[in-house]
């Protein structure tokens, strides 16, 4: 994965803010997100991103990880599939 898809896996992730998105990683954790907080560090290619904390809700888990441990992005609404590993 590089440095573009970490970018475009981002955008859809915030594309979603305040939806609640299924987040599947490759460790198999499935998470329930309603939005993020995104970085990334110097000479990194992947982003960090911290989920369902700005602003926090009651009952909902923090969540940290790297883009490069996403397999699937999922619209939990309409069980959309918003980005697959392997799509670009």
């Amino acid at each position: 994965m590089d440095a573009t898809v970490s970018r475009d896996i981002i955008e859809r992730l915030r594309q979603q803010d305040c939806r609640w998105t299924l987040v599947c990683l490759r460790d198999g954790r499935r998470l329930r997100v309603l939005n993020i907080a995104w970085g990334l560090d110097e000479g990194e290619l992947h982003h960090h991103i911290t989920t369902n904390a700005s602003p926090p809700s009651d009952g909902v888990e923090i969540d940290f990880f790297l883009t490069n441990e996403i397999v699937e992005i999922r619209d939990v609404e309409t069980d959309r599939v918003l980005w697959q590993l392997g799509e670009l």
